[in-house]
């Protein structure tokens, strides 16, 4: 829910071990969050990403750490 507040469409949800979760969004990107990290600072660090432009940059966004990474 709170993904979708950003304008972002998820079409896809994966699993990935260690209680990892990738979400696709409709233009491809991935964004990767886990939920042992607070939910409202994983979506706080990706809406600046957004809204500095920096997101268009990558293909897949890291958010489980307070230092997230991109590719």
């Amino acid at each position: 829910e709170l993904l979708n507040k950003l304008t972002l469409k998820i079409v896809s949800v994966e699993y990935r071990n260690g209680d990892t979760f990738e979400f696709v969004t409709d233009s491809g990107k991935r964004l990767v969050l886990y939920p042992g990290r607070s939910t409202e600072d994983q979506i706080r660090d990706l809406s600046l990403l957004i809204q500095s432009g920096e997101y268009n940059n990558f293909s897949q966004i890291d958010l489980r750490t307070e230092k997230y990474t991109g590719i």
